[in-house]
């Protein structure tokens, strides 16, 4: 659902199409509301991942705010309040955009590693809170689609991706590049599924690096 929503919503970006804003903006609201009480139930801004991403069915959270679902729900925040300035809405207007900019800093000042220069994993969401640093490219690339990122945050957290991840040269031309470096390896988690390494390569053209969005193009 948060894929949908997310495709949907970059679609509407593209096309300005009257008639699917008619449809997709109270749809929209609904799916912030059901992921909201659903996936942040303590109300920190953070977002617990849950069926969102390729290899879900390998991975779980036990509860803990992450990268994915939380950049998937700024993004739709964002759009929401634009779509409401549209329809001269200000009141939903403003009451999305604070929304956005609580998961914005929640993911800056918890999930962002500044001492390793990447976003973490997830934050546990009891015991002793720790955040779990050995995260892979979706933690990396959809804050940077979602705008989330500084451009000098954007070039460190793909920087992990090449010091952190394996990656294959391959003979005729191209990388590919590992989801994860999770051993020992699951179904899922340790795969080079085309999608994921396509959208890793948009972000390295959205920070500028148009030589390296390229290699991993070449190699999906």
């Amino acid at each position: 659902q948060s894929q949908f929503f997310d495709q949907t919503i970059h679609d509407w970006r593209w096309t300005a199409d009257p008639e699917m804003e008619k449809i997709l903006r109270p749809a929209l609201e609904l799916h912030l509301e059901w992921a909201r009480e659903c996936f942040d139930p303590d109300d920190d801004g953070l977002y617990e991942s849950y069926i969102n991403t390729w290899p879900t069915d390998s991975v779980w959270y036990n509860g803990g705010g992450s990268v994915e679902e939380s950049a998937y729900v700024y993004y739709g925040h964002r759009a929401a309040a634009d779509m409401a300035d549209r329809a001269g809405d200000t009141g939903a207007a403003k009451r999305h955009r604070a929304r956005a900019e609580k998961i914005r800093s929640a993911l800056r000042e918890v999930l962002w590693l500044k001492d390793r220069g990447h976003f973490g994993l997830y934050v546990e969401q009891g015991g002793h809170r720790r955040v779990h640093g050995e995260a892979w490219t979706y933690s990396q690339f959809l804050p940077i689609d979602a705008g989330i990122t500084t451009p000098e945050e954007a070039l460190q957290a793909l920087y992990y991706t090449e010091w952190a991840l394996e990656r294959i040269r391959l003979p005729f031309g191209g990388v590919l590049c590992q989801v994860s470096n999770w051993v020992p390896s699951k179904w899922s988690v340790r795969e080079m599924e085309p999608g994921d390494s396509c959208h890793l390569a948009l972000a390295y053209f959205q920070t500028g690096l148009g030589d390296e969005g390229w290699g991993l193009l070449e190699g999906s």
